[in-house]
């Protein structure tokens, strides 16, 4: 598919909708360009979803717990103690 778009005084372009679309590019991705002897790739960077990534990690885990765990290692951090 060829789609075209003008680059402004500013050297910026639009991406048109259907690419957008396409590559599933939101508000704030990361694109990145590259050069392949005169053409250019253009790939959306991936992004984590923090959420996403602790949630499988954590998986089974007693969060109650885990939070106690945290809070007790930050004040012994704090006072100093092991």
């Amino acid at each position: 598919m060829y789609v075209k778009s003008k680059v402004t005084s500013k050297y910026q372009i639009t991406l048109p909708k259907d690419i957008r679309e396409e590559l599933g590019v939101k508000k704030g991705d990361t694109l990145l360009f590259e050069d392949r002897e005169g053409e250019v790739l253009l790939r959306v960077e991936k992004r984590l979803d923090p959420v996403k990534v602790l949630s499988g990690i954590l998986k089974g885990e007693d969060l109650g717990n885990l939070k106690s765990k945290a809070a007790s290692k930050m004040v012994r951090k704090k006072l100093g103690l092991k």
